[in-house]
């Protein structure tokens, strides 16, 4: 998303402008309202509109709470698994004969590089702080080396 800017007259600076502007309305002199939670992108408003929106900004933002809780209790989750020395996903890619990549990465940044059948890799949803041990409780695992990685894959694990 990106933010509404304008010409400063007096300065002839470029400047933010007033992001809950109608005809009218101040565009200069514009500052930042940003989540009360941190989650958000900031939003800009003229002295007149910050009187107007004051209230109802705060209200807006009320689903923020929960969504940055949930994403500090993600993180939370995902550092403490790391310190126990496991690796953690972090990016696939899916072939068409059934056979998923997965690169798994530890605390100190190591990657690990496993196949997989898509049928596994599907058992645990995407946003989850996935393991190898997670995937190896669901299906067969195999574990291969970073020259494995780039080669074909082949049809049966």
């Amino acid at each position: 998303m990106g933010f509404i800017t304008t010409i400063n007259p007096r300065t002839g600076r470029e400047v933010y402008a007033c992001e809950f502007s109608k005809e009218g309305c101040q565009t200069v002199n514009c500052k930042a309202l940003k989540c009360p939670y941190g989650y958000c992108q900031r939003y800009y408003a003229c002295p007149n509109c910050q009187k107007k929106v004051k209230g109802e900004f705060k209200k807006a933002h009320a689903t923020c709470k929960v969504s940055i809780d949930a994403y500090n209790k993600k993180e939370a989750e995902k550092l403490e698994i790391l310190e126990k020395g496991l690796s953690i996903r972090t990016a696939a890619l899916s072939h068409e004969n059934g056979v998923v990549r997965v690169v798994f990465r530890d605390k100190d940044g190591k990657e690990n590089y496993t196949h997989m059948m898509k049928e596994t890799y599907d058992a645990i949803p995407l946003g989850a702080n996935a393991t190898i041990e997670d995937y190896e409780k669901v299906g067969h695992v195999k574990w291969v080396s970073c020259e494995d990685i780039y080669k074909p894959i082949a049809l049966h694990l």
